[in-house]
This record gives C-alpha cells, structure tokens and sequence, in this order.
C-alpha cells in the first residue's frame, strides 16, 4: 500500500478541505398553507404540491384497491391455489 513521502501542512489539508462544508437546505413557503417546505417536494403540512393535493388522492386510490380485493380462501376451507397449509 501507497505511503506519502512527505507530510502534508495543515493549511494544505485545510485548503483541500475548504469545499467539504454542508449548505443548509433552501426552505420555500408552500402557497397554499406558507409553512415551509423543501422544493421539488410535496408539502407536509397541507398535502399538496405544484397546486394539487396529492395526499387524499393516494388515500382515494388505497381505497379503491382495497374495494377490489378479493378473498383468496374457498367457502371450504381450501385456498385457491391448493390445500391449506
């Protein structure tokens, strides 16, 4: 494995590092509520986003799904796909 020849300063190392800092996330005010929100994502205070509300559209779609559902056991006791386990 590689080892440096020589020691690097502090300033060196410093310099190197001066690009490694965190920048704090940009937070907008959401237009329907104004609470304060990351862009490009959905508001998680009112449920919407870019005007629409997506919350209760998921949860209209959850009960769609569930009303579609089916049962996947026989009145006798066997499931469909062969004899109970």
């Amino acid at each position: 494995m590689a080892l440096p020849k020589r020691r690097h300063s502090r300033a060196r190392g410093r310099k190197r590092r001066s690009h490694d800092a965190l920048t704090k996330p940009q937070a907008t005010a959401c237009p329907s509520c104004g609470e304060p929100k990351l862009p490009h994502r959905m508001c998680s205070h009112c449920g919407t986003y870019n005007g629409r509300e997506i919350v209760a559209e998921e949860k209209q779609e959850k009960e769609k799904k569930e009303r579609g559902k089916t049962s996947r056991k026989s009145p006798l006791g066997k499931s469909r796909l062969g004899w109970k386990r």
